[in-house]
């Protein structure tokens, strides 16, 4: 066994880290993903109605609003799968559809008590993030559409021929761990957060401590949530059964 756990299966990952124990942390993970503040996150109940996927019910369990209201559904996938995108925008529109559903009975609310009886519903959304982290590298038209190190690919819904926006609800954001070209035990050829960051989730359960030179806060708060002997005896058993 061990010090850290490998937290590149969707499960483990799940298991390990996605508690509020760890909240400091992907409020951490969201501000350096998306690029904005957080003040304070919430961990929604994946039962809540509307967002059950049917192949993979357990994906909200990784599913968090911000304190303003926006939503983020944070993924981990280990190996290469076809129509992946298109499986990240499946997920998104369960949030989408959760936000209209809360509309229409805060709308019907008003109308049963008299109010606003003609008003029609306002269908403006709060920001949807989908923070995926996968485990190889997705297919470009060519290397303009990364940045992040190279490493990061962003999307979002926008005119095709000027990039005007034509919505800011909805928005996808890949760490490609497959694009990272440097092999365990030269943790010293990362040079940026990205990398470090994904240098860290590929191999840690490989350490028995953190590189030297990985002192920025998401890295230890990273490395902390991920120690195997942190874990409660209920998330080692779990982990371990998934790991054999």
């Amino acid at each position: 066994m061990t010090k850290f756990t490998n937290i590149l299966f969707d499960k483990t990952f799940k298991v390990v880290l996605w508690n509020p124990r760890n909240k400091e942390l992907f409020i951490d993970m969201i501000e350096f993903f998306v690029g904005k503040k957080v003040k304070d996150i919430t961990f929604n109940d994946k039962e809540q109605p509307g967002l059950s996927v049917s192949d993979k019910s357990s994906i909200f369990d990784m599913f968090v609003t911000s304190d303003s209201g926006e939503k983020f559904v944070v993924e981990v996938q280990y190996s290469e799968q076809r129509g992946y995108q298109d499986r990240m925008l499946s997920y998104a529109t369960h949030p989408i559809r959760y936000q209209l559903a809360e509309k229409m009975a805060a709308a019907a609310t008003l109308r049963e008590q008299g109010q606003n009886p003609s008003n029609p519903m306002d269908y403006t959304l709060t920001p949807i993030y989908v923070i995926s982290i996968a485990n190889f590298a997705l297919k470009h038209s060519d290397e303009s559409a990364l940045e992040g190190s190279g490493l990061v690919s962003r999307y979002s819904i926008r005119n095709d021929s000027n990039g005007e926006l034509m919505t800011n609800a909805l928005h996808f954001i890949f760490l490609e761990l497959g694009r990272l070209k440097v092999n365990y035990g030269e943790e010293d050829k990362c040079k940026s957060l990205y990398e470090k960051f994904a240098y860290s989730v590929k191999y840690m359960h490989l350490m028995d401590r953190r590189p030297e030179g990985y002192d920025e806060e998401l890295l230890k708060k990273l490395f902390y949530a991920a120690e195997y002997a942190g874990l409660t005896p209920e998330q080692q058993d779990k982990y371990d059964k998934l790991m054999t």
